[in-house]
């Protein structure tokens, strides 16, 4: 039967050398002072606290409660109720996988973080109006961009998935990249069709987004690279884009 208790303080679970969470096998010298098996060969196996011969007692005690307990998930203030255990918390296969890893707002002042849920609700009723637009799946839309805009970020209305549409100038053009705000670990993926157009000439890019937490200022795979002679004037240009699920390609 589980019994939920209450741990004052964390630090007894961490071996007193490395500060690290203690995996088995944890070593106690005859005193009693626990320690890591990696920290008693960089001690020489000899006690940190006493200097008495430590590497050769096992601390069972200490070894049951680790592999016994869970925590909660260190994304659980992003919604996570899962728990894991406490000496995994730090790296185990779950962050890797929760769709509640935290993902930031792409707008450069802004420093909110949170779900992927919470930062799409908290761009679609925050202050980021001038920069935010809302689009669905399989209809295209236009987008314009002033010359030294940086990003445009898109809600799509049914499915509630944010993107952010990258602008980086480069000398006479601009490098222009589509990404879903979303955990790496996401499985959802998407595909998208970028065209500029200007008096009957087309440049046209199909790629897939990568699933990124936050903005990227750099274009780091696919882009469609967008002339300056495609300007709608000296300081603006327009783009058509149509985002899809992939199963809808």
């Amino acid at each position: 039967m589980a019994l939920n208790v209450t741990l004052t303080d964390p630090g007894v679970l961490d071996c007193p050398i490395c500060c690290e969470p203690f995996t088995a096998p944890v070593f106690q010298c005859s005193n009693g002072h626990p320690v890591c098996s990696s920290c008693c060969s960089k001690l020489a196996n000899r006690c940190a606290s006493c200097s008495l011969p430590v590497g050769r007692i096992r601390c069972r005690p200490i070894e049951k409660v680790i592999e016994s307990l869970e925590v909660p998930c260190r994304n659980s203030i992003y919604g996570c109720k899962e728990t894991v255990g406490y000496r995994k918390k730090f790296n185990h296969r779950h962050y890797k996988t929760c769709i509640y890893a935290p993902c930031s707002c792409p707008h450069f002042e802004c420093n909110f973080v949170g779900s992927s849920r919470q930062l799409y609700e908290h761009y679609s009723s925050s202050t980021h109006a001038a920069s935010r637009i809302r689009f669905k799946f399989k209809k295209c839309f236009s987008i314009s961009f002033a010359t030294y805009d940086q990003i445009k970020v898109l809600l799509e209305e049914t499915q509630g998935v944010m993107f952010v549409v990258n602008n980086k100038a480069e000398p006479n053009c601009h490098a222009i990249m589509v990404n879903c705000i979303a955990p790496s670990s996401s499985l959802a993926q998407y595909s998208y069709d970028l065209t500029a157009k200007k008096k009957g000439r087309y440049l046209h890019f199909s790629s897939e987004t990568m699933n990124i937490p936050s903005r990227t200022e750099t274009p780091s795979e696919g882009f469609l690279l967008v002339p300056e002679e495609f300007n709608d004037t000296l300081f603006s240009f327009t783009l058509e884009l149509c985002i899809r699920e992939a199963t809808d390609v």
